[in-house]
């Protein structure tokens, strides 16, 4: 009982030391979500939203350092809705995926005539492989649930 209590004690530090290094404890820091090498990282993706009968017209625009900008673009120029910081999973995610992945644009639009809706997901990468249909579905979650949470 007592090793297993001393086993215990040891993750827990070490856990709360490797969420102080995700976190970026240190002077000037603002709650950032990404490690040193996802700060110079060039890309991300925009992920927009167009049309429904609820008449949809959202934009968010996510970046491997951990923001993420979500705009209404009922109005033109878009208007911007928030501004949030990613988790370090979302924004490592993120990172990985530019990495990974060279640049690419997709549109999906349902069949529906009257009420049609359009997604669209502009990539930046910086990878030279091309994401499959899996990879591109979880951008598109990703950037749903950035923008459930900004709207709230």
């Amino acid at each position: 009982m007592r090793r297993r209590m001393a086993v215990m004690v040891v993750l827990m530090a070490a856990l709360a030391a490797l969420a102080a290094c995700a976190l970026g404890a240190g002077e000037g820091d603002k709650g950032g979500a990404v490690d040193e090498g996802a700060e110079s990282l060039a890309g991300g993706y925009t992920w927009r939203r167009e049309g429904g009968i609820a008449g949809f017209c959202d934009v968010v625009e996510l970046t491997p350092d951990g923001a993420a900008e979500v705009s209404s673009c009922a109005s033109d120029p878009p208007r911007m809705v928030a501004q949030v910081r990613l988790s370090t999973a979302q924004a490592s995610l993120i990172a990985g995926w530019v990495v990974r992945f060279g640049s690419f644009e997709r549109e999906e639009t349902d069949p529906a005539t009257a009420d049609a809706m359009t997604i669209s997901v502009e990539f930046d990468g910086q990878g030279d492989e091309q994401p499959d249909e899996g990879d591109v579905a979880a951008m598109i979650d990703l950037a749903q649930q950035v923008l459930l949470e900004a709207t709230r």
